[in-house]
């Protein structure tokens, strides 16, 4: 995820593990309810289309004026659209007045087994 600067915040970019369970995705950063915390959660539809609920916690005096009003909270839908190995999504930022932008980019890792320790040579 990355999100743009605004006047109350630096741009910034996070890069956190989501999984696909079920048809759904759910993706979490930092620890629930701390500073910096943010959970994505929301089905994909079978041709990959997808809105996703993105729901978290700022840290104290980096938030806007609305933001800091609803006690550092704040929740938004991203628009997002999946392939069989990639994704994208885009924050909905309404009329623009609370919101600014931030993508998503989703890379599927795929479980790679990893080789036995190799045995130690002979003595």
């Amino acid at each position: 995820m990355a999100c743009d600067a605004s006047n109350y915040m630096p741009a910034y970019k996070w890069t956190f593990v989501s999984t696909v369970t079920s048809g759904s995705l759910h993706g979490q950063h930092g620890e629930e309810g701390g500073p910096g915390y943010m959970v994505v959660d929301g089905p994909i539809n079978p041709n990959g289309s997808a809105k996703l609920h993105a729901k978290g916690t700022v840290q104290p005096g980096k938030a806007g004026l609305v933001t800091q009003l609803k006690g550092n909270k704040y929740d938004y839908y991203v628009e997002a659209k999946f392939t069989a190995t990639t994704g994208t999504g885009t924050r909905d930022v309404g009329a623009g007045v609370l919101g600014r932008p931030c993508t998503f980019n989703f890379t599927r890792q795929t479980d790679t087994p990893t080789a036995p320790p190799a045995a130690p040579p002979a003595q």
